[in-house]
């Protein structure tokens, strides 16, 4: 007894075709899979870029107010050495005046030779009144 020829085309097809469903759901998956990855990758990327903003919102804000305390720091302190320049002149100008009016009235002139000779007359009056005291005891 011959057993009947069966033919395996139609069965090699439906392994075949389950085969490429198998790999078309696998393809599918990873293509979902991959799309997730992204969608992920992109957001922490948009997160990181979000903080690199603000922190370079801050540091802009940062360095105006740096700026802006550097502005009035420089302004009081030229007005300070304004006022500081302005009492030094003053001072200046009004000891130069005094220098200028004794100049004109001829002040000044001399007293320094006054002195001079003040201690000279002093110092040979005390040698003389010395010279009385020690002379006595010398025998003289």
């Amino acid at each position: 007894m011959a057993e009947p020829v069966i033919d395996p085309t139609k069965n090699v097809a439906d392994q075949l075709n389950a085969a490429v469903k198998r790999l078309d759901d696998l393809r599918e998956s990873d293509s979902r899979h991959i799309r997730e990855l992204l969608e992920k990758e992109a957001q922490r990327i948009d997160a990181n870029r979000q903080v690199d903003q603000l922190a370079v919102t801050n540091l802009a804000a940062r360095r105006e107010q740096d700026a802006e305390a550097q502005r009035q720091l420089v302004s009081s302190t030229a007005a300070a050495l304004a006022a500081a320049q302005t009492v030094l002149a003053t001072g200046f100008n009004e000891r130069l005046s005094k220098l200028e009016e004794r100049s004109y009235k001829g002040e000044g002139r001399g007293g320094g030779m006054q002195q001079f000779w003040g201690w000279i007359v002093g110092v040979i009056f005390l040698l003389i009144a010395l010279w009385n005291q020690i002379r006595p005891a010398l025998g003289h």
